[in-house]
């Protein structure tokens, strides 16, 4: 391989990665939630545990009114294969895209853990500690 072609692949290997997963931790009323963005690594690890989810029985609703009502997952880039938005709470995971909403089974809070456990250093520490605690059920 030309030594001139090296700093193309690399820019065009950090495009590729630059597809990233939006993150908002949805808690706030009257202010902005807190959010972040998902490495490309974790991104990939996102949409594996996401692939592994079974389909709910139940509606596909979420938690409404006040502190934390859960986190909502959106792809900086829109595509068409994936869901437009991910809201993830309580056991449940509803995706919606084009129109259509899929509830699925999120079995333990495994992947609302998962999520959450990538905004540590990134949003407000005591914020954090709050919400893992509710999560853990203490």
């Amino acid at each position: 391989m030309s030594k001139a072609l090296l700093p193309v692949l690399l820019v065009f290997s950090m495009m590729i990665a630059s597809v990233l997963v939006q993150v908002e931790l949805d808690i706030f009323s009257g202010r902005p939630n807190p959010s972040w963005s998902l490495s490309a690594e974790e991104t990939q690890e996102f949409w594996k545990l996401f692939r592994t989810l079974n389909v709910s029985s139940q509606a596909a609703s979420t938690r409404e009114g006040l502190g934390y009502r859960g986190l909502i997952v959106r792809e900086v880039e829109e595509s068409n294969e994936k869901p437009h938005e991910i809201l993830i709470c309580d056991e449940l995971v509803v995706a919606r895209h084009v129109g259509k909403t899929r509830a699925l089974v999120d079995k333990g809070r495994a992947l609302e853990r998962w999520l959450l456990k990538t905004a540590k250093g990134q949003i407000d520490e005591t914020l954090y500690k709050e919400v893992m605690s509710e999560l853990e059920g203490n």
